[in-house]
Order: structure tokens, then sequence, then C-alpha cells
């Protein structure tokens, strides 16, 4: 069963990734070969593998967690961040267990409990230079849009502390302290 055509991951886009094996995965694909990956797949039993065409052109079938095994080749950073994803198991886990919606949804609600309690204590820092200085500088790496088409919405806010500290919530604000 071809997990993109059921949808799952679609909106990531498709994967074409070429790398070098830089530890053995199996008997046929060895240190120092250079593969491409292409899509994933699942077996009868539940099973997720990777598909891999190999430079004899053969397509190998490895099991995930055998992606970090890859140095992936990266032109630009969405790709750089979707080899990323692979190799350090995150499409796995969305394979595994799914959106997890209901876990989003109480993220969201704590997120905007921490955001009620930073403004009613007076613990944002309103700076509206340094605040378009940090939208130019996190737009150079953010997506403003989503390969699904969704908005990629991110705010930036600046929160009074001296401990240097930087955090992203579940709905895209982004949190720098002024000691960082």
């Amino acid at each position: 069963m071809l997990l993109f055509n059921k949808g799952i991951l679609k909106a990531q886009g498709p994967f074409y990734f070429t790398g070098t094996v830089k530890e053995k995965i199996s008997s046929s694909v060895r240190e120092g070969d250079i593969v491409q990956f292409i899509k994933f797949t699942r077996d009868d039993i539940g099973q997720t593998y990777a598909e891999l065409i190999c430079e004899d052109g053969k397509k190998e079938l490895i099991l995930i967690d055998r992606l970090n095994r890859i140095d992936f080749e990266t032109d630009n950073l969405k790709d750089f961040w979707k080899s990323q994803a692979l190799v350090n198991d995150v499409y796995s886990n969305i394979l595994t267990n799914g959106f997890q919606y209901k876990l989003r949804k109480e993220l969201e609600e704590e997120t905007l409990e921490y955001i009620n309690y930073f403004k009613s204590n007076n613990l944002i820092f309103n700076d509206s230079y340094l605040e378009s200085y940090l939208y130019a500088i996190a737009y150079k790496i953010y997506p403003r849009t989503i390969k699904d088409g969704r908005p990629g919405i991110l705010n930036v806010k600046v929160i009074k502390s001296e401990a240097p500290n930087a955090f992203i919530y579940s709905n895209g604000t982004m949190y720098i302290s002024t000691g960082l």
C-alpha cells in the first residue's frame, strides 16, 4: 500500500532525495553506495518501509529506522528540513501514531493559557523595530505557505526575562526572551 496515495504525509510533497550510505543497511545496500529515497510503503502486516533506488537501478525496501544511515544531499532549506524529518523518525511517528488531533487540541489550549499569562502579567516586551528584525530573520527559514496551501503562520514576541531562552508554541508563536 502506497501511503502517499492514501493522503498520509501528502502535505509534505514528494520526496526524491539522493544520499550516500554511511553505514551498511542491508546485504545489497552497503557503506558508500549512492541511493535515492522514493517513497514510504507498508506491507500487509503494517510494517512501514522506505523504498530506495540503488545505483544499479534496483529497488530496495528498508525499515524506516535505517534512514538515519544515509547522508541525504539537499540544495535548499525546505529539502534540508524534509531530509532531517526523514532521518529523525518524524514521518515514522506520524505513520505509526497518526496526527494526534486530540493532543494537538490540548497543546493549543495550553498555548493560549501561556499567551494570556504573558499578556496579563505585562511580560511582553514591545519594540516594533526589534520584532520586525526578528520576523525578517525567522522568515528566511520559515515557509510562508505549506505545500498543501495552509498559511505558514508565525508570530514573533519578545518576553521580559533575563534568562536566555526561545521557544515556539503549537500555534506558531515564537517567544524570544530579552536575555537572549
